[in-house]
C-alpha cells in the first residue's frame, strides 16, 4: 500500500469546482474517486478559511490593528538543518519554495501550521510545518489594547539540495 500526498493551489482547487471523478494515474496505478458537489465543499471551505482568518486576526484588517505581528523568536533559517531534508526528495533530487502560516496563540504557541503556497513537492511542504512545529519558539502579537493577542504567522521556506 502507498500514501501519496498531494497539494493543490487555488487555482487548481478551483478548476475541480465542475469536477466529477479523480483520477490517480502512475506506473501500474489507474484509480478513480467519484466526487461529490464539489462546488459545495470549494465554498464552504472558502467559507472557513475566511472565519479562520477573522478569528486569528489574520484578515488584512484585523493585522493592521496589531501592534506587532506574532513572529518567531530567531531567524527561520535557524530552524532547519540540511539534516531534516527529507530523504525522498534527496534521492529525488527536488528543491522548492513552501509558503506556510501558522497560527499563533496568545501566549506565543503555535496552534497550527498549513502550508499556502506549496513548493509542488509534498514532501517538502509536509516538513516545512514539521520542523516550523517541532524547534519553532514563537513572540504572541500585540494589539491594539497592548495584550497578547492571536494572530497568524507567514513565512516562506526556500529547500534546496544540501
Amino acid at each position: 500500500k502507498q500514501v501519496r500526498t498531494v497539494n493543490l493551489t487555488k487555482i487548481q482547487t478551483d478548476q475541480l469546482a465542475g469536477t466529477t471523478e479523480l483520477r490517480c494515474s502512475a506506473p501500474n496505478i489507474d484509480h478513480s474517486l467519484p466526487l461529490g458537489p464539489m462546488k459545495d465543499l470549494i465554498r464552504v471551505m472558502e467559507q472557513c478559511r475566511s472565519g479562520l482568518a477573522e478569528y486569528w486576526n489574520g484578515t488584512e484588517e484585523r493585522k493592521a490593528l496589531l501592534k506587532q505581528g506574532a513572529r518567531l523568536d530567531k531567524p527561520v533559517g535557524r530552524l532547519f538543518s540540511s539534516s531534516d531534508y527529507p530523504n525522498q526528495a534527496v534521492f529525488a533530487n527536488q528543491s522548492g519554495t513552501a509558503k506556510v502560516v501558522g497560527l499563533v496563540d496568545e501566549k506565543g504557541g503555535l496552534a497550527d501550521c498549513m502550508v499556502v503556497e506549496t513548493s509542488g513537492i509534498a514532501v517538502l511542504d509536509a516538513q516545512t510545518c514539521i520542523m516550523i512545529h517541532k524547534r519553532g519558539k514563537f513572540v504572541a502579537a500585540i494589539g491594539p489594547d497592548d495584550k497578547p493577542t492571536k494572530s497568524v504567522f507567514v513565512q516562506r521556506v526556500r529547500w534546496e539540495m544540501p
